[in-house]
């Protein structure tokens, strides 16, 4: 098969990833920006504590992880995909203007709550509608593809969006953003979905019954509990791992040796480093040049096998991103997480897809979800907790001065104290509470779930491989 006979979708397929693309971009922006909005101190948003940020991140990852669950089943039976799809990019619109015009614990929580919403029913809406236009046979590229284009707008406009609605304020942020979802709608009036048999109105015990049934069947289960650890550390990677980029990273190095202008660079306790923006746009810059090669070359591969790897990378990099304050190393687990998690997340989805059945896309994209549900909140709770305790300079300030010299500090002012009490400058003090506190070890728990994660993914396969379940 020649490359370019690889593209030849039909069209709805690109009408679908280029509403896809705009969706994935605000949600870019929101996952980026909004741990720095909620609990970095000095940022100028809410200011909650990192034990806050976990709490509030529970309630959301449940919400959001367990709504699929009943969504999915409704979509599969439903003829109104298109009105569905419709309310679903004007809920996020919605939700993206609580957050951004009310700065207050009332506007995120609805702001939250109705993302929650939006994305249960888009998500596995657009999903399964891809799914059908891909087909089993061409799954690897044409998942391939779909994960490629909505990088591409995150590296081409995210990105750099991102950056400037953060220089003008958090209401630009979220407001801007939300904007996206507006372009969604409009486009999404051209989308038409092909009629089926509809099923009559079933209660959501139903719904969940036959959800259950499917997450039963031929040990799913075993695989989505799994990847649930895969799914707690990319949540910490994308929600806790900017605090920590924030208060300890040092890529002064980097921009000095590379000479990067202003448009690549935030002020930072080194100096002048790498905004966290386009550090992980390193992440959508790799996926772009190895994903679609890589959706070829492994398509000749076991799909669980090929999970196990790029799940041991997403747990290598990380590590690496976190094992020290030099730059360098940081960008290097980037890289690693990043082949990692291009290899997992499109890997992952085909193979839901392909083990379907017809009429269940939607359903089985929902299922994606479980893994959320388990993991996400795993990390909500824990990386709240352990950050907030073990890693989070401004609180390792005020431990410091509290235990050293007997002050009771408010965490807000405590790394100013510290440094008045010192004689300190930013570089000196960071360094002495890392080297004093080695804050890194506030990731250990999550490293050993990633292993364990790896376990789980090796069950799995014995236990096709002994009752002979290929794909169905």
């Amino acid at each position: 098969m020649s490359l370019l006979s690889r593209f030849h979708f039909p069209r709805k397929y690109y009408l679908l990833n280029l509403i896809f693309m705009l969706e994935r971009t605000a949600w870019f922006i929101l996952i980026i920006q909004i741990p720095i909005f909620i609990a970095q101190k000095g940022e100028g948003g809410l200011g909650f504590s990192q034990a806050d940020k976990g709490i509030i991140y529970l309630y959301w990852v449940l919400l959001q992880n367990s709504l699929p669950l009943i969504t999915g089943r409704i979509i599969d039976n439903s003829n109104k995909k298109k009105s569905l799809l419709l309310l679903s990019c004007a809920t996020l619109f919605i939700a993206f203007l609580s957050i951004g015009l009310y700065h207050n614990l009332a506007g995120l929580l609805v702001g939250i709550t109705l993302v929650s919403i939006g994305v249960s029913i888009f998500n596995p809406l657009m999903k399964g509608q891809i799914g059908n236009l891909i087909g089993k046979k061409n799954g690897s590229f044409g998942w391939g593809l779909h994960f490629w284009l909505y990088n591409l707008a995150i590296f081409v406009f995210g990105v750099p969006y991102s950056k400037f609605l953060r220089e003008q304020g958090w209401d630009y942020v979220f407001i801007g953003a939300g904007l996206l979802y507006v372009i969604a709608l409009v486009l999404s009036l051209l989308f038409k979905s092909e009629a089926i048999d509809e099923k009559p109105r079933s209660s959501v015990k139903i719904n969940l019954q036959e959800t259950l049934t499917v997450f039963k069947r031929n040990y799913n289960f075993v695989l989505l509990i799994s990847m649930s650890g895969f799914a707690v550390l990319f949540m910490q990677f994308y929600e806790t791992l900017p605090n920590f980029i924030y208060d300890w990273s040092d890529t002064s190095n980097i921009v000095g040796s590379l000479n990067l202008n202003q448009a690549f660079t935030m002020e930072t306790w080194a100096g002048s480093g790498i905004s966290f923006e386009w550090l992980y746009n390193i992440n959508t810059g790799l996926t772009l040049l190895l994903l679609l090669p890589l959706s070829i070359y492994l398509k000749k591969y076991s799909i669980v096998n090929t999970l196990f790897v790029g799940v041991a990378l997403v747990v290598t990099g990380f590590g690496l991103s976190i094992i020290y304050q030099n730059g360098a190393f940081l960008i290097l687990g980037f890289i690693v997480y990043t082949i990692g998690e291009l290899i997992t997340n499109p890997k992952f989805t085909e193979y839901f897809d392909g083990i379907s059945l017809k009429n269940e896309q939607s359903t089985h994209m929902g299922l994606l979800f479980i893994s959320n549900l388990i993991g996400y909140p795993i990390g909500a709770l824990l990386g709240g907790y352990m950050y907030g305790s073990y890693g989070e300079k401004a609180a390792l300030a005020q431990q410091y001065l509290s235990i050293k010299y007997g002050q009771n500090i408010e965490i807000e002012n405590a790394i100013s104290v510290l440094k008045e009490n010192l004689s300190y400058n930013d570089i000196q003090v960071t360094n002495l509470l890392w080297s004093h506190y080695n804050p890194m070890i506030a990731f250990l728990p999550f490293l050993l779930i990633g292993i364990l994660s790896l376990g789980g993914i090796l069950i799995y396969k014995k236990l096709i491989i002994r009752n002979k379940y290929i794909r169905k």
